[in-house]
Parts: C-alpha cells; sequence; structure tokens
C-alpha cells in the first residue's frame, strides 16, 4: 500500500507540472491546489490508454520538481566531489528512476481525494500539508517547495506519515557512492 500510495503521490503532482511552470506568482498553496486539480482531471480522464497518460506525465515532470536541487541534497557534500558531467548523469538517472518507478501509478486512480490542511511559507521555503484520503484510510503528506528567483515554486521533497522521500535516497545513495563509487552508483539506479 505504501508504494502504491507514494507512487500514486508522486505520479499525481509530476501530472501537474504545467500549472507550476505557469505559475510564477502565487504562493506555494495556490500551486499546489491547482496541481491538485491537475492530477485529478487526468486521473478521471476516463482515457483507457495508459501510454498516452504516461508520456503526458513524463512531458510535465520537470516543471513540478527540482530534480538539481533533490540531486544534491540526496549526495550530500559528495555532490561537490563530482564533475558537472557525473552530476548531469546523477539527476538525470535519479529523475528517470522516480519517473519509472511511480508515473504509472497515476493511472491507478480509485476516487481518492486530496484535502489542504495547512501551509507555512517561510524565506522562499513552503511546507504545503495534505491529506490524501482513500477509501480505506487517510494519510498525512506535506509537500516541500523552494521558490527560484522567477518566483516559481518546485517541489523537492515529498513527506509521507513523517517519512520524507528524500531521506530515503540518502540513506541508500550516499552509503553507495562512499563505498563503491560513482559508477556503481550509477549502475545501481539504473538495475533499479
Amino acid at each position: 500500500m505504501r508504494v502504491w500510495l507514494t507512487g500514486m503521490v508522486l505520479a499525481a503532482l509530476m501530472a501537474g507540472g504545467a500549472s507550476a511552470g505557469e505559475s510564477a506568482a502565487g504562493s506555494a498553496d495556490s500551486v499546489m491546489r491547482r496541481l491538485a486539480d491537475d492530477v485529478l482531471a487526468v486521473a478521471r480522464s476516463g482515457d483507457a490508454d495508459e501510454a498516452a497518460k504516461l508520456a503526458k506525465i513524463e512531458g510535465l515532470v520537470d516543471g513540478a520538481f527540482d530534480f538539481r536541487l533533490m540531486s544534491r541534497l540526496v549526495l550530500g557534500e559528495q555532490w561537490a566531489g563530482l564533475s558537472a558531467e557525473q552530476q548531469a548523469t546523477f539527476t538525470g538517472e535519479f529523475r528517470r528512476l522516480l519517473l519509472n518507478s511511480y508515473a504509472s501509478k497515476v493511472v491507478h486512480y480509485e476516487g481518492e481525494t486530496v484535502e489542504f490542511t495547512g501551509l507555512t511559507e517561510k524565506a522562499g521555503k513552503a511546507d504545503v500539508r495534505t491529506r490524501l484520503v482513500a477509501r480505506d484510510a487517510a494519510f498525512a503528506i506535506d509537500y516541500r517547495l523552494v521558490e527560484r528567483a522567477d518566483g516559481q515554486w518546485l517541489i523537492y521533497d515529498v513527506v509521507i506519515d513523517g517519512v520524507s522521500f528524500l531521506k530515503t535516497y540518502i540513506s541508500q545513495y550516499r552509503a553507495v557512492l562512499k563505498s563503491k563509487g560513482f559508477e556503481e552508483l550509477i549502475q545501481t539506479m539504473r538495475q533499479a
């Protein structure tokens, strides 16, 4: 259930990337509300073509998440030791991994709803708190966003029932990079 939920949440947000990209102005909360609306529209669309939905998600994902920031945060101080080419490779593989792991879950929409429960904005960062309500359960989901210089809000972490998406990858990837090196980390990611 947690894998499906995480996938649904992340894939759903990826589907809403156009709104994030179009919203240079506005609060993080308004961006997330538009994302939720877009997600529900895609999920409810009745389009039986899974490939078309997945293609739409893939085309929009870069507008909703700051994958470069996420990559830098996941690797921590080890990020600075990588060449620009290695940083780009890691960021690309990280993006691909997330897309492949989670984007396909959006097609399994089963009537879930999103309730917005709070917002904290301070110094270019925001925490948008929501609840995903499914038929038999509800989950607290916090979206952490950063505001870019152009005013665009981008997601850099998702916390589900207190578990940070980034922290999960931090524990996995930093250890591999430190003990086995960059090429082994990329191979590990490609095999996932």
